[in-house]
């Protein structure tokens, strides 16, 4: 949302006959807020059937629900003060306060998963081998968690949001030209003007605040608020090198501290390859599988069997695109030919599993550049609880800290990790907007 007439630019929409699988990536699914305030249905998608719930198996599934519900309620309830540590300490004691609530074996259940690793507090289950592998892949798929790591089996509370709560969450299947004819309308309801055919050449920027944006022809424009939805770390070190902001928020942008071990490759085949849904695939047959491919990591290469994800399907003219998500990796890997035929090979190598035949049927591959998702590795052994309060606070996320006065951070960017923190960020930040404007601020 903008004032009246502001003006925006966005990259181009894709073609009318690209078809693309639900608009989901392990575990996203699209607020039902944004369903029904955009009409979505009504371009073209319907609700698919719910995500398997890969965390129903677990022995202790009820306790987990029970500590995921407990750290939601933290949201609606936490105080207006917004200064970090006293915040993190009304957490710590709302916590134990509803902690005392519960029995004994959710308590011992919380010690432990802020303790163990996600591996070995599997290993307490009588699950088998593949049942483990999808609880791991569901949990560390997109972003930088070890699952080795002590303290990693938090990594699961946050996990689980957006199978435990359909009602608010729903998979929706259609093409993605049609989310995007619903954004572009339902911006355009509220007076924005859309600028297609330009690129952002500069943003001018005063002492706090970005003053404006110069596009490729030249022409500048200016507004009171600027809504990002971009890999952050990316937006400063390419516009805003010059910006002054402090050591920490340096810090915490750096590009070798936000590097992510993942590799982003798209793959044409001549046709879809036998065992991918294109709803939702993830190659990660066995926890062995997983753990060999980050011993594997530090290898040229990486990891000869890496855990692969299938973000979306599309069929053009070329044949069929599978655009996969890839790892970990080595987040250091120097570009080259060597690396990237590595690479290519590793991701070949995993499709296999689902499918032998699999490189008769690649006609074309392209590895392509992954955002940083910005921030460091989460649930790696260090202080889990503090991920978990980052993680349904908010207010240890970059936005939070964000040292533009008029900037207001919607997203990641495209192709970011699939958290509910992600996904709602459009929403936060046009009620960000509307109380500014109330306030008037606007």
């Amino acid at each position: 949302m903008a004032k009246q007439g502001a003006q925006v630019t966005i990259a181009p929409f894709p073609s009318e006959d690209s078809v693309v699988s639900p608009i989901s990536h392990a575990p996203f699914a699209l607020s039902e807020a944004v369903v029904g305030a955009l009409d979505l249905e009504s371009y073209g998608l319907e609700k698919s059937a719910p995500l398997p719930n890969p965390f129903e198996s677990l022995p202790f599934y009820d306790g987990l629900v029970k500590i995921l519900e407990m750290f939601q309620s933290l949201e609606g309830n936490r105080p207006s003060y917004n200064e970090k540590a006293w915040r993190d300490t009304w957490g710590t004691f709302e916590i134990g306060r509803i902690l005392a609530e519960y029995d004994s074996s959710v308590q011992d259940l919380f010690a432990m998963k802020n303790t163990l690793s996600l591996a070995d507090m599997l290993d307490a289950t009588d699950l088998d081998d593949a049942a483990k592998a999808n609880v791991i892949a569901a949990c560390v798929i997109g972003s930088k968690t070890d699952p080795f790591a002590p303290g990693s089996a938090a990594s699961i509370i946050p996990a689980m949001i957006h199978y435990h709560t359909p009602d608010t969450y729903g998979v929706y299947v259609g093409n993605l030209t049609n989310v995007y004819n619903a954004l572009k309308q339902c911006a355009l309801a509220y007076g924005v003007t859309f600028i297609e055919d330009r690129a952002i050449k500069t943003v001018l920027s005063g002492e706090s605040a970005i003053e404006g944006v110069v596009l490729d022809n030249d022409e500048e424009i200016n507004a009171d608020y600027y809504i990002l939805d971009h890999d952050p770390v990316w937006f400063f070190c390419d516009y805003l090198t010059d910006f002054s902001v402090s050591p920490a928020f340096r810090n915490r942008i750096a590009p070798d501290k936000n590097l992510k071990h993942t590799q982003r490759v798209r793959v044409v085949l001549s046709e879809l390859p036998k065992g991918i849904n294109v709803r939702h695939s993830l190659v990660a047959p066995s926890v062995d599988y997983i753990k060999n491919a980050y011993i594997d990591t530090k290898t040229d290469g990486g990891p000869q069997n890496p855990v692969l994800s299938v973000v979306s399907y599309e069929s053009s003219d070329q044949g069929i695109v599978l655009d996969i998500l890839a790892h970990p990796f080595d987040p250091h890997l120097k570009e080259g030919n060597a690396t990237v035929q590595a690479v290519t090979d590793s991701v070949k190598n995993g499709l296999k599993q689902i499918d032998p035949d699999i490189e008769e049927k690649i006609t074309a591959t392209e590895i392509l550049s992954c955002p940083t998702l910005c921030g460091q590795p989460n649930f790696t052994g260090t202080m889990p609880l503090l991920q978990l309060l980052k993680v349904f606070f908010g207010h240890h996320s970059l936005a939070y800290d964000m040292p533009i006065t008029n900037m207001i951070m919607a997203g990641y960017g495209a192709h970011t990790v699939s958290h509910s923190h992600v996904v709602n960020g459009g929403i936060r930040a046009a009620n960000l907007y509307e109380s500014l404007s109330e306030d008037g601020k606007k």
